[in-house]
C-alpha cells in the first residue's frame, strides 16, 4: 500500500498503525485526460503526506472519519464535510480505522482554462480553495451526484463508456467542481456569463481570435475544448448563428479590413489575403465584399488616398 500511495497517488510518505488486526487497505481509480477519480478504504489507522502538486484534491467521505491539515488548517472529513487540498499546498492526511473515501483530483491548468472560458477572462493569481467543503450545499450535492454517476459507470460490467461521453463528463465535473467550491474567483462565476453562450463556444472563439494567422481545423477545436465536433457545431449554430469555420472566416476578414484600412502604397490586396490565410484571392475578394459591401481593393484605395 505504501508503494501504491507513493508511486501511483503521489504521496511523499505513508504509515499504517501496527495496533489491532493485520493491516488491510483497498484502492482503485481511473485517470482521464486531466481528472482522476479514486476509491480508498483503510481497515486500520493510517496516515499519508502529500507534497505540493499541480492539482486540487477533494476528499469525499463514504464511511468513518479522517482529518486533513492543509496550510495550517485542519479539517475533519466526515459525512457532512469534505476537504480540499489546493494546488501548490502540502497536505497531511490521517485516516481512522474503517475509513472509506472517494478522491477527486483535477489539474490546475484545466481549471484555469475552464474559468477563462466561463468568465471571459484569464484568472490572475493562484487558484486557492477553502479547505472545508460543505457536502450539504445544493451545488455540492449536484457535484456529488455527478461523481457518483461516473463511479457507477466506471464500475459497470458491460463495458467502458465511449471516449466522447467520457470527455463530456470530465468537462461537466470540472465545471460542477468550480461552481460548488469556494475560491478566489467565485464572484466571476456568479456573474452573468459573457453573451450567455456555453463555455466551449467562448473558449473556441478565444482560441480562434488568438490564432487567426495559423491554419485552424475543427480537429484543433475538438482537442482544445474536449467536446465532439457535432456538439461544438450545434452549440455555435444555436448560440451564434454560424459555424466555427464561419467564425474563423469572420475573424480573418476583420483582420484583413484592419490591415487594408491602415495600408499604404506598399500594401497589396494579395499580400493581405496571404497574411490572413486566404488561399484563394478570388474567394477572399468575394467574401470580403459580402462582409463589408465593397471589394478589398476599394478599401485599400480609400486608405491610400487618405494618406496621400
Amino acid at each position: 500500500m505504501r508503494h501504491e500511495m507513493l508511486a501511483r497517488f503521489g504521496a511523499s510518505g505513508f504509515a499504517a498503525s501496527t495496533k489491532g488486526p493485520a493491516f488491510e487497505a483497498r484502492s482503485n481509480g481511473v485517470n482521464l485526460d486531466y481528472l482522476t477519480l479514486a476509491f480508498c478504504a483503510y481497515h486500520s489507522e493510517a496516515s499519508a503526506e502529500f507534497p505540493e502538486a499541480d492539482f486540487a484534491r477533494l476528499q469525499i467521505n463514504l464511511k468513518g472519519r479522517a482529518a486533513t491539515t492543509v496550510n495550517g488548517e485542519t479539517v475533519d472529513v466526515t459525512a457532512r464535510q469534505g476537504c480540499i487540498s489546493s494546488p501548490g499546498r502540502v497536505a497531511n492526511l490521517t485516516f481512522g480505522a474503517g475509513y472509506e473515501q472517494l478522491v477527486l483530483r483535477i489539474e490546475r491548468d484545466a481549471m484555469k482554462r475552464k474559468l477563462a472560458a466561463l468568465t471571459g477572462t484569464l484568472p490572475k493569481g493562484d487558484l486557492l480553495f477553502h479547505e472545508a467543503f460543505d457536502t450539504e450545499s445544493v451545488r455540492a450535492k449536484a457535484l456529488l451526484r455527478l461523481v457518483g454517476f461516473c463511479c457507477a459507470e466506471f464500475n459497470a460490467e458491460d463495458g467502458a463508456m465511449p471516449s466522447a461521453v467520457l470527455r463530456e463528463l470530465e468537462q461537466a465535473i470540472v465545471v460542477a467542481f468550480l461552481a460548488a467550491t469556494r475560491h478566489g474567483f467565485n464572484h466571476l462565476l456568479d456573474g452573468d456569463s459573457r453573451n450567455g453562450a456555453p463555455w466551449h463556444v467562448r473558449y473556441a472563439e478565444e482560441f480562434i481570435e488568438a490564432n487567426w494567422r495559423s491554419a485552424i481545423e475543427i480537429e484543433d477545436l475538438v482537442r482544445l475544448t474536449g467536446v465532439s465536433a457535432r456538439t461544438l457545431a450545434r452549440a455555435f449554430s444555436a448560440h451564434r448563428g454560424y459555424s466555427p469555420r464561419e467564425f474563423v472566416k469572420q475573424v480573418r476578414l476583420r483582420q484583413a479590413r484592419s490591415m487594408l484600412d491602415a495600408g499604404s502604397s506598399s500594401v497589396t490586396v494579395t499580400a493581405v489575403a496571404i497574411a490572413c490565410n486566404f488561399s484563394s484571392l478570388g474567394h477572399f475578394a468575394r467574401d470580403y465584399r459580402v462582409a463589408f459591401g465593397e471589394l478589398p481593393s476599394v478599401t485599400l484605395g480609400r486608405s491610400i488616398r487618405k494618406r496621400a
